[in-house]
C-alpha cells in the first residue's frame, strides 16, 4: 500500500489501521480510559477498527459515494477479513486503476479518522457526501502525472 501519491499523514494513519494500531475507543476502554463506547459516526455499535472501517452505516455510505465515482460497482465485504481481501485485490499491481485505488483507500482511511476525531474532539460533523467530494478533490490534487487523467475522467 506503500508507494502511492497518497499525502504521508494518510499513509501513515493507513499503516496504523492495517496494523490494528489505532487508538479506537474499544482499545481506550480496555486500557481503563473512561470513555464511551459508541460509534461517534453512526452511534450505534461499539467503536472498533473492524466496525469504523467496515461495518459502520456512515463509512458504507461514504464508500459507496467514492466507488461511484470511481464507476465501480464493487460491494464492501462485511468482515475485517472479506475487507482485507477486498483492498489486496483492488490495490495491487502497477496499472494506473491499482495506483488510483492505493492512494483514494489511503486517503479514505484518513478522513475517515479525521472525521471521527472532529466528532469527539470538535463536536463537528460533515456529511458523508461532502467527506466523498473531498476524498476526490485530494487524490486530483495529488494524483501523479500519469494517472491525473484518468483521475479526472473520473470527476465528469
Amino acid at each position: 500500500m506503500f508507494g502511492n501519491a497518497a499525502t504521508p499523514k494518510a499513509t501513515f494513519t493507513m499503516w496504523l489501521q492495517l496494523h490494528g494500531q489505532m487508538l479506537t475507543r474499544d482499545r481506550l476502554v480496555k486500557w481503563g480510559m473512561n470513555v464511551g463506547p459508541a460509534c461517534v459516526l453512526c452511534v450505534g455499535n461499539m467503536e472498533t477498527r473492524d466496525h469504523l472501517f467496515v461495518q459502520c452505516n456512515f463509512t458504507k455510505l461514504m464508500w459507496q459515494y467514492i466507488l461511484t465515482w470511481l464507476g465501480r460497482n464493487d460491494t464492501l465485504g462485511g468482515t475485517w477479513a472479506d475487507h482485507l481481501k477486498w483492498v489486496i485485490k483492488s490495490a495491487k499491481g502497477r496499472t494506473q486503476q491499482a495506483q488510483i485505488y492505493k492512494m483514494v483507500y489511503a486517503e479514505t482511511v484518513h478522513v475517515v479518522w479525521m472525521e471521527r476525531n472532529q466528532r469527539v474532539f470538535e463536536n463537528n460533523t460533515r456529511a458523508a457526501n461532502v467527506i466523498a467530494r473531498q476524498i476526490a478533490f485530494i487524490c486530483n490534487v495529488r494524483a501523479t502525472p500519469g494517472i491525473r487523467a484518468l483521475v479526472q475522467s473520473y470527476l465528469m
